[in-house]
């Protein structure tokens, strides 16, 4: 029982902290960009979107990492709707390119 208390402890602890954690690491101009330079653009390539195709912008809270980045990229990729999918880790910043007729 004593244990079951430990681990509730443990888990309520982490799933408060998380959300703490996420803002203060939103500002992600102090993170140490070394690991994955050059890794993604920072902006859309236009050409990489047909001409009559949609751009979608989303801004996320907590997108500091190329971790974070690469499992938006994959999730994304996934949907027959999206042709390109840029993270722009500076901004915090999604851009999806729709593909036409999406």
């Amino acid at each position: 029982m004593k244990l079951n208390k430990i681990a509730f402890g443990i888990l309520a602890l982490s799933v408060l902290t998380t959300p703490a954690l996420a803002d203060e690491m939103m500002d992600h101009s102090k993170m140490d960009h070394s690991a994955h330079e050059g890794a993604a653009p920072d902006l859309v390539d236009t050409k990489d979107v047909a001409d009559s195709a949609q751009i979608v912008t989303a801004k996320v809270n907590g997108l500091v990492c190329d971790f974070c980045a690469q499992a938006v990229r994959k999730v994304f990729k996934k949907q027959d709707a999206v042709e390109s999918v840029t993270v722009d880790l500076d901004n915090g910043q999604i851009v999806l390119g729709l593909k036409a007729g999406a």
